[in-house]
């Protein structure tokens, strides 16, 4: 495990603690890039390979850790300073397990939640993360790892009770229209509902575990180190993931197919690549990752833009770099998913971290 790692956050020292050997996702952003975890080589390899064991880790990368698919980091502010940033998107599931006073806020629905634990969807909306004495753990989700540990296995009969990941993704999207999702959008300078469809806000992760929820993450906070705490977040991921179903192996090559190719992909290839029609799976991959697959796409284009833009690139560049037929075309995209200029984006906050906490492959 790596940690102790300080690094400046919106006016505040984080410490960043990572499992050993975690390495994050490829965002060179080029047509056949390497990706951490993405095994397909071709359109029969992939499904074939997909239906031989599930494949969850393209693009979230967890080397480092056993369940596929999982990347965690823990983060401890120091110091006086409070924190409040906006959470940018990331092509993921996120899960934050709070044991300090972290608290989130959701500008577009007008709701704030204290602490425990939640779940961030890849378009949760204009959601912040505020606090003081914040000690969080943070884990990400590839769609079919999200799919699979979210299912609901809790306390006797939860999964016949509760709406598995794809119904709780739909009913939240419905939620984030009626709610207010629209009107964040056009508060945020684009259209109504642009930059939320498909985002499921923030949901408790008891909606999806019921009463262990609270079991885990009090183990968690019993946990006397960062290293017990990847441990025992790793064994209860791991006891989900292999009692679960997962995607549909043709859903989960085309999402490594659309990592791979940095989101600069045809969805109209990749449905003859699996053998459906285009109709066919647009409804199941929505169904099972909660986006279109256009959509789904576009999200991971614009992280690796994002990435790019923090790392100081100059955004024309990066805009010829990821098929943008120009630079208004970008400030568009980063516009819709954020609310924020290409180089208010490239200093967000969120951003800070990532070299430490997800280090990029490549």
């Amino acid at each position: 495990m790596r940690s102790g790692e300080l690094v400046r956050v919106a006016g505040a020292v984080v410490d960043v603690a990572v499992p050993a050997g975690q390495v994050g996702p490829d965002r060179r952003g080029a047509a056949g890039a390497g990706v951490v975890g993405a095994r397909a080589t071709g359109p029969l390899a992939g499904v074939a390979g997909a239906r031989a064991a599930r494949v969850g880790g393209a693009g979230v990368g967890g080397a480092g850790v056993g369940v596929p698919g999982v990347s965690m980091a823990g983060f401890r502010s120091r110091g006086v300073a409070a924190i409040d940033m906006q959470v940018i998107p990331y092509p993921a599931v996120t899960l934050f397990i709070d044991f300090g006073a972290a608290l989130l806020v959701d500008d577009g629905r007008g709701e704030r939640r204290h602490g425990g634990g939640v779940v961030l969807g890849m378009e949760p909306g204009r959601i912040r993360g505020c606090g003081r004495d914040i000690e969080v753990l943070q884990v990400r989700l590839s769609p079919a790892t999200a799919r699979a540990v979210l299912g609901g296995l809790g306390d006797g009969g939860a999964e016949a009770r509760r709406a598995d990941w794809a119904e709780g993704v739909a009913r939240a999207r419905r939620a984030d229209r009626a709610e207010g999702g629209a009107r964040a959008g056009a508060a945020a300078g684009v259209g109504a509902g642009a930059g939320v469809e498909g985002g499921v806000g923030v949901v408790a992760l008891e909606e999806f575990w019921g009463r262990d929820a609270g079991r885990v993450r009090e183990r968690l906070r019993a946990a006397g180190s960062w290293e017990e705490r990847f441990a025992v977040m790793e064994a209860v991921l791991a006891g989900r993931y292999e009692a679960a179903r997962s995607l549909d192996p043709e859903v989960s090559y085309v999402w490594e197919r659309m990592v791979a190719s940095g989101g600069r992909v045809r969805v109209d290839g990749l449905a003859d690549a699996v053998g459906w029609s285009r109709k066919r799976l647009w409804s199941r991959f929505r169904a099972q990752v909660g986006l279109t697959p256009k959509r789904a796409a576009t999200l991971i284009r614009f992280d690796s833009v994002a990435h790019r833009l923090a790392a100081g690139e100059a955004p024309a560049r990066v805009a010829a770099d990821h098929g943008f037929t120009d630079q208004s075309h970008l400030c568009r995209d980063v516009m819709a998913f954020t609310g924020l200029t290409p180089t208010a984006l490239a200093t967000a906050p969120w951003l800070a971290v990532d070299d430490v906490a997800w280090p990029a492959a490549g």
